[in-house]
């Protein structure tokens, strides 16, 4: 029935407890306007716009151009020009020798290949998100 507010109350309350928001709303818009006085579907009705609001946000910032760029790079696709001379880093392996050419290299104010330079920040970025956030360090009393 049309003129029946009480069936779109329940549908749009069923169809809000299936996550079907955008169905719940157009129910709830019914009610209020059969039932204007209706609190409770005003409420529901406010809290689906809401809703949907927040979905369409969420979908309008969660394109590839606003990802985080090390979730998008590929660094096994970038090359390192033939003329580089510097040293090289492998994923995984920064070793005190590494570390140690790259101190010499820089101190020639020389740069560092790109590819390079991006294996390194992920490798942090990897090792951050494993380490715990609050590490315990016991202080001795005399400081």
């Amino acid at each position: 029935k049309e003129d029946f507010p009480k069936g779109y109350y329940r549908r749009g309350a069923a169809y809000l407890a299936l996550g079907r928001t955008k169905d719940a709303m157009k129910d709830f818009m019914s009610v209020c306007k059969l039932a204007p006085n209706d609190k409770d579907a005003r409420e529901k009705l406010k809290h689906c716009q809401k809703q949907v609001q927040q979905e369409k946000f969420a979908k309008a910032i969660g394109c590839e151009k606003t990802k985080p760029l090390s979730q998008i790079i590929d660094v096994n696709t970038m090359i390192v020009d033939t003329s580089y001379a510097g040293p090289s880093y492998k994923t995984g392996a920064c070793t005190a020798e590494f570390c140690k050419e790259l101190m010499e290299h820089q101190k020639q104010e020389k740069t560092i290949a790109r590819k390079f330079a991006y294996q390194i920040v992920m490798d942090m970025i990897e090792l951050l998100k494993s380490s715990s956030t609050l590490v315990d360090i016991d202080v001795p009393e005399k400081g």
